[in-house]
């Protein structure tokens, strides 16, 4: 289930750390940025949770995967008992590769008993599914721990309605291209914490701007 659908030109940024509405912030009008707030975009997942996993209990278990999966999971338990789940954190990893499509890798789960067939649900938590290959590994690689689960996908965002490997797909947003464009989805947790994703988001979308933004996103993070 998805809570709206975005079709838009500009690039999305969501808002995950900043101590103030950044979508008020100067820079980022003329940088055609859409901000989305992390507080109202989980409100509006915390509603799909209710109704789609309306009666979440210990045998159901979350898994975020990777530091920004970790962030949106703090969200989360601020809105719904996702806090009183067992989970479990992977981490994920991407690099790219000049000329072709970004590889993805994934670490191991680690869970106890090996296997679980007590398990009935589990819930993976990402910030941003884009092409949706991350979290298709993490099924692909661990599913056999537990048998008779199904999986479910939750981000704050998405580009996918479906994902092999998941009974569903639950976002605040679905963006869709427009005019054929791609544009570029990250949260701002991200671009802070990792200079060298942030220096190459940048670099491929900001131009001579790039020093300007880079800047505007330590003055965010001060």
């Amino acid at each position: 289930m998805i809570a709206q659908h975005l079709s838009s030109e500009r690039r999305v940024l969501i808002d995950d750390v900043s101590k103030l509405a950044i979508a008020e912030y100067p820079a980022f009008a003329s940088w055609t940025t859409l901000c989305l707030n992390a507080i109202t975009i989980t409100g509006a997942l915390s509603s799909i949770l209710a109704v789609e996993l309306s009666d979440l209990r210990c045998t159901d278990v979350l898994v975020t995967v990777g530091r920004s999966g970790a962030t949106m999971g703090q969200y989360l338990d601020k809105k719904i008992t996702c806090r009183y789940l067992p989970r479990a954190h992977i981490h994920a990893f991407s690099w790219d590769r000049s000329g072709s499509i970004p590889s993805v890798t994934t670490s191991a789960m680690q869970w106890t008993p090996l296997v679980d067939p007590t398990v009935r649900r589990v819930i993976v938590i990402d910030d941003v599914i884009s092409s949706g290959r991350t979290l298709e590994l993490v099924v692909q690689r661990n599913s056999w721990r537990f048998p008779r689960a199904q999986w479910y996908a939750c981000a704050w965002i998405t580009r996918k309605r479906k994902l092999r490997g998941y009974a569903g797909v639950m976002a605040s947003a679905l963006v869709t291209n427009c005019y054929g464009q791609r544009v570029p989805i990250n949260s701002l947790s991200t671009l802070l914490k990792c200079s060298d994703i942030a220096t190459s988001y940048a670099e491929r979308h900001f131009g001579e701007r790039a020093g300007e933004f880079l800047s505007t996103m330590r003055s965010l993070g001060a």
